[in-house]
């Protein structure tokens, strides 16, 4: 179930958002500790314009995240007072909180007792001992909210959910590193998630409930549907789980694709066994990390040194490439004449880069690849020159500073880094250059996708290639290796 955490001030600002989200949600969470003045509220009306939706009762302390500043005695009274009040279906008491009193009035009206636990500086060692041991009574269902830093704070996660399996509870990670958890709730285990109209304005992770409904197919979701995604650093921006989601639902297929953030790749690998992830795509900064952990690898990942999609097999990992043929699609298309003599500079020598540099070079282009660490620009030319054996003068490399092709010829200009993306959207990897006109230009960052590098480019009359359309292309073999079938458009 999806909960709608309502935080407006006054109770007409909440029935508003619950109007507004209403489609798709299964219940709300009233933040009583937003509410500016909660006794002097018209409850009699928000009931009635409520329904039958059920309701949580909360009234958060500061050091549980909440708003409520005044004494135990005066929270205890409020919640008598609120519980009086109307049709709530639980109420949410903090591990600390000792109000028997409450607890038997919510019981005298049918309310649930939900038992929490908040830790907003990592996650307990014991998580699933602390989670089991916070229903006080039998019907109580116990709710943890942890903050994870590492893939190893995820991975205690995902085992507390293995030990709990064979109880109700909810259990959430919060922050980049446990937004998966949210958005995997149903598969996992947990007996609901939350959402939240601003999405994580409100708090570290919070997704919106239209998201978490029609991208992460939330309520289609099961302990036995198949598991893909997508690990990176940072993760939450990309627009790949839209693609293969989408996909997913069109087709179908009994799978969602969810984003990972990773300290690295080899530190997620034991969560991805936990998951029973099938297939992994990998961004910045792990393609290069890929390639060297994947048991068996194509020849263009053994080629460019960099690994963008995973399959997990019984004989172990094996590793692709798809960032090249992608990137090759929308170069085709802008440049019918063929890439053969092509005089292109590729800024970077990432991951992202080698595969750019690998398919240009085997197109015929003559390429140049900047870094601003020329040794590293350097050893990228040395392994395509290897595995590629090119003439003299085809790769060639530099550092950022030199000059990125002739003046008098129409050229390729490849944006390979992460400057431009957020949240480095202010960043130009061309920036103190001038366009001339004749470039085209191509930016690899597809989010945002007007990148500062090609609106600069696009107000000198270049023709521009965008990142979204390469990542549109190399999804599209993505899909195929994860499921067999056709990418739908």
């Amino acid at each position: 179930m999806v909960f709608l955490v309502l935080c407006g001030a006054r109770l007409p600002d909440n029935l508003k958002d619950i109007q507004a989200c209403k489609k798709h949600i299964d219940g709300a969470e009233l933040r009583a500790d937003f509410l500016v003045a909660p006794e002097s509220e018209d409850w009699a009306g928000f009931f009635r314009a409520a329904g039958e939706l059920p309701l949580i009762l909360t009234l958060r302390k500061p050091e549980d995240g909440g708003r409520f500043r005044e004494t135990e005695a005066r929270r205890r009274e409020l919640f008598l007072s609120l519980i009086e009040k109307g049709a709530f279906r639980f109420v949410d008491l903090e591990e600390s909180s000792d109000f028997p009193d409450v607890e038997e009035a919510a019981r005298a009206k049918g309310m649930g007792i939900i038992r929490s636990l908040h830790d907003f500086a990592g996650v307990p060692e014991d998580l699933g001992r602390r989670v089991r041991s916070l229903a006080r009574n039998p019907g109580d269902i116990p709710k943890a909210a942890v903050m994870p830093k590492s893939c190893r704070d995820l991975g205690i996660i995902i085992d507390a959910f293995g030990e709990l399996r064979d109880m109700q509870k909810i259990l959430l990670g919060m922050g980049e590193f446990g937004f998966a958890t949210r958005v995997l709730a149903p598969r996992l285990g947990s007996c609901l998630t939350f959402a939240s109209p601003a999405g994580d304005a409100l708090a570290p992770g919070l997704i919106d409930p239209e998201t978490l409904d029609t991208v992460y197919r939330y309520h289609s979701q099961s302990p036995s549907t198949r598991l893909f995604g997508i690990i990176g650093n940072p993760i939450l921006h990309s627009r790949s789980p839209h693609i293969h989601n989408a996909a997913y639902a069109k087709l179908g297929i009994d799978a969602v694709y969810a984003p990972f953030h990773a300290d690295s790749l080899e530190a997620f690998l034991p969560v991805m066994r936990k998951l029973d992830v099938k297939g992994l795509s990998v961004t910045v900064p792990f393609k290069e990390e890929a390639a060297r952990l994947c048991a068996h690898t194509e020849a263009a990942v053994r080629a460019t040194g960099a690994c963008n999609t995973i399959l997990a097999r019984e004989d172990g990992l094996h590793g692709y490439n798809t960032d090249a043929e992608g990137f090759l699609a929308p170069l085709r298309a802008a440049l019918p004449s063929g890439l053969s003599g092509l005089r292109a500079t590729v800024i970077g020598a990432g991951g992202a880069a080698r595969s750019a540099v690998y398919a240009l070079a085997k197109e015929g282009a003559r390429v140049l690849v900047l870094n601003r660490g020329p040794q590293r620009a350097r050893r990228l030319a040395e392994d395509i020159n290897r595995e590629l054996r090119l003439p003299p003068g085809r790769l060639a490399w530099a550092g950022l500073e030199a000059d990125a092709a002739p003046a008098d010829k129409p050229c390729l200009i490849v944006n390979a880094t992460t400057m431009g993306m957020h949240p480095q959207e202010n960043l130009d990897p061309f920036a103190g250059r001038q366009f001339r006109g004749n470039e085209t230009a191509y930016d690899m960052v597809y989010s945002p996708k007007e990148t500062l590098f090609l609106k600069r480019a696009a107000a000198c009359g270049c023709k521009i290639i965008y990142g979204e359309q390469m990542l549109h292309a190399q999804a599209r073999r993505q899909f195929y290796l994860y499921t067999g079938k056709e990418l739908a458009e």
